[in-house]
């Protein structure tokens, strides 16, 4: 049975063909708001190889444009360059991931784990070894911000609607709002895996546990 206060939370950016070409994640402790351990990797053969993904309904401007992704691509190289980055191969995430397993049991987690659990699938990156996983978005993050007064109020603030006009629960919205609330700064998420896991995700999942909405039953 997983240990109820320790959550691996995963964030993956991904290839035009749905690999993962740059994998997150962190390990914290809801109960001591501790970041327990860290990886952020780019993923060998993935990285490099194929293009990153890209919008091609989107103009030029949109940061999800296929021009822009061969920016992206360099700023992911000077990561690398910076020895903020290195290239590893799936054996050694998945080893990793085991290594996690065994020192913590956490449940796995991911803002839209649904999505991650796919493509890291597809890469043969294994998050089926741990016993519990949950989605942060779709399990405690959804219903507990769109029923929130403040952030209700917050979306129609800053436009955050969804195309029919309810309140977005998106990663970027929500983070903005928690780390306004509690941090009086914010800036927009780099969507980038290990930053946005730990940097926007897990102060997401700590407003949660603040909330009482985590840890999970």
């Amino acid at each position: 049975m997983a240990n109820k206060d320790i959550l691996l939370i995963v964030d993956t950016e991904t290839t035009i063909t749905q690999t993962v070409a740059d994998f997150g994640a962190v390990v914290v402790d809801l109960s001591t708001a501790t970041i327990l351990e860290q990886a952020g990797v780019l993923v060998w053969k993935q990285f490099g190889k194929k293009d990153l993904w890209y919008d091609s309904s989107v103009d030029d401007e949109d940061y999800w444009s296929r021009g822009n992704s061969k920016l992206r691509n360099k700023k992911y190289q000077g990561y690398v360059d910076a020895g903020w980055r290195t290239i590893a191969a799936i054996a050694w995430i998945n080893g990793w991931l085991i290594r996690m397993h065994e020192k913590y049991d956490p449940i796995i987690t991911a803002y839209n784990l649904g999505y991650d659990n796919k493509v890291c699938k597809n890469t043969k990156i294994d998050l089926g070894i741990f016993s519990e996983n949950k989605c942060l978005w779709r399990h405690a993050a959804q219903k507990a911000y769109s029923k929130d007064a403040d952030y209700v109020d917050f979306c129609h603030a800053k436009g955050y609607l969804t195309p029919s006009g309810k309140i977005s629960t998106k990663a970027d919205h929500v983070a903005h709002f928690v780390l306004l609330s509690h941090l009086d700064v914010y800036e927009k998420e780099p969507h980038t895996a290990l930053e946005d896991a730990r940097d926007y995700e897990w102060p997401i999942a700590y407003d949660l546990f603040q909330r009482g909405i985590l840890p999970w039953d």
